[in-house]
């Protein structure tokens, strides 16, 4: 029997909270998706999450980007906007970033952007990995959708 046919109009959504109230929302026989584990620092600013995303255009001035930066432990968040989503611009939020934060940040977790990092193999290191160095930062990557925490 077709819902639609009969002339109930129905959405994803409430068969879905229908379901739900009934706890008829899961499908037997299936094993349940794999556990999320958390990772979090015990200390602050041993990591902090950057990473920069599309926001949209501004009339008038075009594309704009917003990096941003989460403390992994007490959750403290900066966030900038920027026109280019480059890796000088990157450069400069880290710094800034370092700057802002009252602690010593110990490490950075990025995605594998080339505004983060040479995929490329080129032999001189990414402007960011040479800030890390010279100010004794650890920089891990993370690969998109991987929730494993960096190797110590």
């Amino acid at each position: 029997m077709n819902l639609r046919e009969e002339g109930y109009l129905y959405t994803p959504s409430g068969v879905y909270n229908v379901l739900k109230r009934r706890n008829s929302n899961k499908l037997s026989g299936f094993k349940e998706e794999h556990e999320i584990i958390r990772y979090e620092k015990k200390k602050p600013f041993e990591m902090v999450h950057i990473d920069v995303k599309y926001v949209g255009n501004i009339k008038n001035e075009g594309r704009v980007y917003q990096s941003w930066a989460i403390e992994d432990t007490i959750r403290i968040v900066y966030a900038k906007l920027f026109k280019k989503k480059a890796a000088l611009n990157a450069l400069s939020f880290v710094e800034e970033t370092n700057s802002l934060f009252q602690f010593k940040i110990k490490s950075i977790l990025t995605d594998n952007g080339l505004e983060f990092t040479n995929l490329r193999g080129k032999e001189v290191s990414h402007v960011i990995d040479q800030f890390c160095l010279k100010n004794n930062i650890k920089h891990g990557l993370q690969e998109k959708g991987d929730h494993k925490p960096m190797a110590k």
